[in-house]
């Protein structure tokens, strides 16, 4: 049962992880314009707060808004990649599982 949920759940949240990474991107894409700036961190403020609302438990939304901010802000190349590797279901389980575990280190690091 267990494995046959794991493609379901990253189906389902694959589009908001998807953009969320996306917006990250662009929100640290180097030098823009003021105002495509200000739309940028628009956007990502927006895409964190679909997440933080996702995720379950509203008393805690605020935290978890806070946390995915400022992980975009970070600007962490490779835990973007990382995340995109996470959400992509045409991974096996084998080398879904070693990002995960890779994933995990690298956020206890941080």
């Amino acid at each position: 049962m267990a494995f046959h949920s794991i493609p379901l759940r990253q189906k389902q949240l694959e589009p908001y992880l998807q953009a969320y990474v996306d917006r990250a991107e662009q929100y640290n894409g180097g030098v823009v314009e003021t105002g495509a700036a200000d739309a940028a961190a628009t956007k990502l403020d927006g895409i964190c707060t679909s997440i933080s609302n996702i995720l379950g438990m509203p008393e805690t939304a605020a935290q978890r808004k806070s946390d995915l901010k400022k992980w975009a802000e970070a600007n962490d190349r490779r835990g973007f990649k990382l995340m995109r590797d996470l959400i992509d279901p045409e991974k096996e389980f084998k080398a879904w599982r070693k990002t995960q575990v890779l994933t995990w280190v690298i956020l206890l690091i941080w």
